[in-house]
């Protein structure tokens, strides 16, 4: 947040009294005291840079002068002196003057900074903080702020890479952030808010970063074993590699497909039926494999009765069968 930053301006000045009596003995300063109405004195005001209106006792003399004082002739007495310089910047200063003697008033502007901290602060929330983002998942983000918002604040979002979508919300405090596309990679979200009420100086920009996973790789079947045209002796050797992968998966489910020959043997001992059969037989009473686990389906013919055998991870799609 950016402190807020303002100019004062003051009028600083030196006031000098001079005897006008020690210098008329020069020509030209005895015409100055032959204009100098009678017992009178001088008020002289200079000014650094530019002139500046004077007021004595409240009504408008004119302006000061540059480099050497403007001069007003005054009565003896109490005088009210006023330098308006700019931004509302005044000099005010009581002189007494004297008969016979010139009060000289030198100024200048002096201008100063002022600091004091921006009347607001914001902090970044991130709705569920702790999850794990993942590609495709929507974030929030929210810019809170304790107690009672300042009125006529301003929100920009700003989301990197500009790939990432997002929508505003609630007057601008919320967003919504889509990462799709994004696995593997950080979105960086940043909000400035600022303000009219402090002619834009005050300010605060936030930011966060938000890691995403990649989207993990669907769960695929495989191939677990491929026997043809087998006794059955053979086969059960061959399938219980097939058993103990269930073992280490208790998600994963057997399937089997079982295309049926045209030659003789599988047309009688080998048929489709007598396979299943026995095949679920072995799975569930030997090897105490849960009933629900298992599927068992017909495949087209081949020459020869042939039994594919895959393990289906849990979430995976069943292969085709041809």
């Amino acid at each position: 947040m950016r402190a807020l930053r303002y100019k004062s301006l003051m009028i600083v000045g030196l006031v000098l009294t001079l005897g006008l009596s020690t210098t008329f003995a020069g020509d030209k300063d005895k015409d100055d005291a032959n204009k100098r109405p009678k017992n009178t004195g001088i008020l002289s005001v200079e000014t650094e840079k530019a002139p500046l209106p004077v007021f004595i006792d409240g009504q408008n003399r004119g302006m000061s002068g540059v480099g050497t004082g403007f001069e007003w002739y005054l009565t003896p007495g109490i005088h009210t002196v006023e330098v308006k310089g700019p931004n509302g910047a005044v000099y005010t200063k009581e002189v007494q003057i004297l008969k016979n003697q010139k009060i000289c008033i030198c100024l200048k502007v002096r201008e100063t900074t002022v600091t004091k901290d921006c009347p607001y602060f914001f902090s970044l929330e991130i709705q569920d903080k702790d999850k794990v983002r993942t590609e495709g998942d929507i974030v929030t983000l929210t810019a809170n702020y304790s107690g009672t918002i300042p009125s006529s604040l301003h929100y920009k979002w700003t989301v990197t890479p500009d790939t990432v979508t997002g929508s505003s919300k609630l007057d601008g405090l919320t967003i919504t952030i889509d990462t799709t596309g994004m696995g593997g990679r950080t979105i960086e979200a940043s909000v400035y808010v600022d303000d009219d009420l402090y002619d834009h100086r005050c300010h605060q920009n936030i930011s966060t970063s938000i890691p995403v996973e990649k989207k993990p790789e669907p769960p695929v079947p495989h191939i677990c074993d491929e026997v043809d045209a087998p006794n059955k002796d053979q086969a059960k050797a061959r399938f219980d590699s097939c058993v103990l992968q269930l073992t280490t998966d208790p998600n994963a489910s057997y399937y089997a497909v079982i295309y049926p020959g045209t030659d003789k043997i599988s047309t009688t001992v080998n048929t489709y039926e007598k396979s299943r059969k026995w095949m679920f037989d072995y799975l569930v009473n030997k090897r105490r494999i849960d009933a629900n686990r298992i599927r068992i389906v017909q495949g087209s013919t081949r020459v020869k009765t042939r039994f594919v055998v895959w393990i289906i991870p849990a979430g995976a799609s069943l292969p085709p069968i041809n």
